[in-house]
């Protein structure tokens, strides 16, 4: 029997299951520049098709996307200049664990009889994406969570909570907890981006303008991968021309209506015609005249320090 015995012990480990592959995130779109670090590999460029495992730190630039998809009903967006974490994924990728180191996210968890259970920490806020969507986002001022379908399960610091009418957000500034009945319902909110792959796309990438992602591409951050810097914010240059965007549409008379909309709010907005790779035309909401990006991106801070606005960016008009 003892002869044996290291036989079974090679049968073992030379098991499918001793070989199985870790789960992962699967990049399922990129617009712009997006990186990933993990562990001690160099970063990498981050390319759709490329995967993304535990441990896994992901960041966008300037006018930045990516979509993580896991199986086939989990989807994690980030929009642009923000971080997020894959802290852990389960085995049978039935649960994923991130956390939102800075700016914006969509997280869905949607279809199938079998929903993935995604667990985001959005700076103090806990949440369970079970079923649903919600958009978050994690500042220096506040975090801030919107429902746009389902319900889900929403910790704070000092009490837990189920949120279950769409369109609500839930803002934590510092001690401070602020429910803002409706904030996320249609028209959106300029910050509440979609999902690259969603239709439509908004507010400022469209889904065509995508690569089809590898069905083997390789992991990212590998040998094969460049050692390139994570991509940082992009470089200034002062043409006079600079613009706060609030929100871009593809239809015209969208726009006009937000622009409409944030001039009853008090806030100086106009519209704008943007071209995208594609030759496409996007209508963007703009607000401000500049002389220099250092100046627009002051206003920006202080907008966003005094309004509450997260997901804006700069932009050169024509």
């Amino acid at each position: 029997m003892k002869m044996h015995l290291p036989c079974i012990l090679l049968l073992a480990l030379a098991s499918p299951a001793a070989f199985a592959a870790p789960p992962m995130f699967t990049v399922s779109a990129v617009q712009g520049q997006v990186g990933a670090l993990s562990g001690n590999q160099p970063p990498g460029v981050v390319q759709p098709g490329h995967r993304i495992g535990a441990q896994t730190q992901v960041r966008t630039a300037d006018n930045s996307r990516v979509d993580l998809q896991l199986g086939t009903t989990g989807t994690v967006g980030l929009g642009a200049n923000s971080q997020a974490t894959v802290h852990s994924i389960e085995a049978d990728e039935s649960i994923a664990r991130l956390i939102i180191d800075s700016g914006s996210t969509r997280v869905r968890s949607r279809g199938g009889s079998d929903p993935v259970d995604l667990r985001v920490n959005i700076g103090a806020l806990r949440l369970r994406v079970v079923d649903a969507e919600i958009w978050g986002t994690h500042t220096a001022q506040h975090d801030e969570v919107c429902l746009l379908s389902g319900a889900i399960d929403l910790q704070t610091p000092d009490s837990t909570q189920r949120m279950t009418t769409v369109g609500d957000c839930l803002r934590l500034s510092g001690t401070r907890v602020e429910t803002r009945h409706g904030a996320a319902t249609e028209p959106f909110a300029p910050q509440v981006f979609a999902l690259l792959g969603s239709s439509p796309a908004r507010p400022d990438h469209p889904a065509t303008a995508l690569q089809t992602p590898a069905a083997s591409a390789p992991i990212i951050a590998t040998a094969q991968t460049p050692a390139v810097a994570v991509p940082a914010t992009s470089a200034s240059s002062d043409n006079g021309n600079w613009a706060i965007v609030l929100g871009s549409f593809e239809e015209r008379s969208k726009a006009d209506l937000r622009s409409q909309q944030l001039r009853g709010s008090g806030i100086d907005s106009r519209v704008a015609a943007a071209t995208t790779a594609s030759g496409s035309t996007l209508w963007r909401v703009v607000s401000g005249h500049y002389p220099s990006k250092q100046a627009a991106a002051d206003d920006l801070d202080a907008m966003r320090h005094a309004r509450g606005i997260s997901g804006a960016w700069l932009w050169t008009t024509p």
